[in-house]
């Protein structure tokens, strides 16, 4: 599968709060084939999570901290959305991550 398509793919699962500021990168060394490309996730041109780095899982938490705290940062996020999000988890999802 080509990676335009893939990415299509990808950003077809993005909440409509995000729908043109979440996206997905990916580069690659033409001439260095021993080199491996990189592979990310960015909001608003900021990179939150890179896949090609070993410790992602360490960056990720850090990086989603400074996106709650960032005053900068805001997805309109309304009740009805949020209830439907409980519904459709059955409620599994912590009440902190739905705000």
């Amino acid at each position: 599968m080509s990676w335009s398509k893939l990415k299509q793919q990808l950003e077809s699962f993005l909440c409509p709060a995000l729908y043109g500021r979440g996206e997905y990168r990916a580069t690659s060394y033409r001439y260095l084939p021993d080199k491996s490309g990189i592979c990310y996730i960015a909001v608003d041109k900021k990179n939150v999570l890179n896949m090609s780095d070993i410790t992602s899982s360490i960056r990720w938490y850090q990086s989603e901290q400074e996106i709650k705290n960032d005053p900068d940062i805001q997805v309109p996020i309304n009740k009805e959305e949020i209830e439907a999000v409980r519904k459709d988890t059955k409620g599994i999802v912590p009440e902190d991550r739905l705000w």
